[in-house]
């Protein structure tokens, strides 16, 4: 647990040390966890999907921290990797800008400060309004798209995007299934997906029980959706595995209840993914996460002042600050619980 408003763990670090640390957090919180270690192995998990993108995500992290520093921000959210991520993410994301010139460099440079600046703004207008909601990849997302703008207004690259549509034939490819694809595509990623599989795990265990039991849902949905179509199972694994983690224990206390709230979360996903798609693909613009952070904020928002929804639903909707993992989280809930219970009984016997 920590406190946003202390600067104790911040500030009892050597400065390189910190940096570092903070760096590797800020890696580790694209798919919602807090350990360097977990961060460090998510950027060899980068490195082996792409070495250009591996890259990127240093400089992404190194770019967004810098700045967060150099503006004076939070030091307890620069720690943790609150602003790094998002350096992180238009690392990945940006290889949809094809080739690294000269001024998609200096673009991506830019969209790094910049993101810094969207995230600072996100995180005060909602502590600001006392509605603590995540900030996801937002930021990250629309610079990549701003950049693209941008690329397409200076013909930096050609209108559009060459994004391929989805076209899906359920019946037909469920009775005839490409297993030599998913076999090939599976096995292509497997080295990135053991390695973000062991991060996860050492950071919660919880979260990597999420992140399995999406994975293997996904597998059939793949198969039943998506065909052959690669572009369709990054999309659906990027967006679908992170939502899990994220409903099923972060923002929400384990339990059955959000185990069942992340499967629906899963529908939702598959269906703004499909129809996000085709209209972004007309303006030359990818779908990237936007699945995930609509459909996130389509489950967290009803709950902001819901508590009776809460109760009826049994899903508790927990503050962001509370915790890293789902496990420091039900131990939070375990304390209130018994600290509850002591005064309840406390006051009965004095009353």
């Amino acid at each position: 647990m920590f406190d946003f408003n202390s600067t104790e763990n911040a500030s009892s670090k050597d400065p390189g040390v910190g940096f570092i640390d903070s760096l590797l957090k800020g890696m580790a919180q694209i798919l919602f966890c807090s350990s360097p270690l977990s961060g460090l192995l998510f950027l060899i998990a980068t490195f082996i999907l792409s070495t250009k993108a591996g890259l990127l995500c240093i400089l992404g992290l190194i770019i967004t921290t810098t700045c967060a520093h150099f503006f004076k921000y939070n030091k307890v959210l620069i720690a943790e990797g609150f602003y790094s991520y998002n350096g992180a993410l238009l690392g990945i994301l940006w290889l949809y800008l094809d080739d690294i010139t000269v001024p998609s460099f200096i673009l991506f440079i830019l969209s790094c400060v910049l993101v810094v600046f969207f995230q600072h703004f996100f995180i005060n207008s909602m502590f600001k309004r006392g509605q603590i909601l995540p900030t996801l990849s937002i930021g990250s997302m629309f610079m990549v798209w701003l950049a693209l703008i941008v690329s397409y207004a200076f013909g930096l690259i050609s209108y559009p995007l060459d994004i391929e549509p989805l076209e899906i034939s359920p019946i037909s490819f469920f009775q005839n299934p490409d297993y030599e694809f998913m076999g090939q595509y599976l096995l292509e990623y497997s080295g990135a997906l053991i390695l973000c599989a062991l991060g996860i795990f050492y950071n919660s265990h919880l979260s990597c029980l999420m992140a399995m039991i999406s994975f293997f849902v996904t597998i059939p949905i793949a198969i039943f959706l998506a065909g052959n179509s690669s572009l369709y199972w990054h999309n659906l694994f990027f967006n679908i595995i992170p939502l899990s983690i994220a409903v099923g224990g972060i923002y929400f206390k384990f339990n059955l209840s959000s185990l069942l709230y992340s499967f629906f979360g899963i529908l939702l996903v598959v269906l703004v993914l499909f129809f996000a798609h085709h209209y972004l693909r007309i303006l030359g613009l990818p779908v990237m996460l936007a699945p995930l952070n609509i459909v996130i904020y389509l489950l967290y928002a009803p709950f902001l002042k819901g508590l009776k929804l809460e109760k009826t639903l049994k899903l508790y909707r927990i503050p962001l600050p509370v915790g890293h993992t789902p496990e420091s989280i039900l131990q939070w809930s375990a304390n209130r619980e018994l600290s509850d219970k002591y005064w309840h009984t406390l006051f009965k016997k004095t009353s």
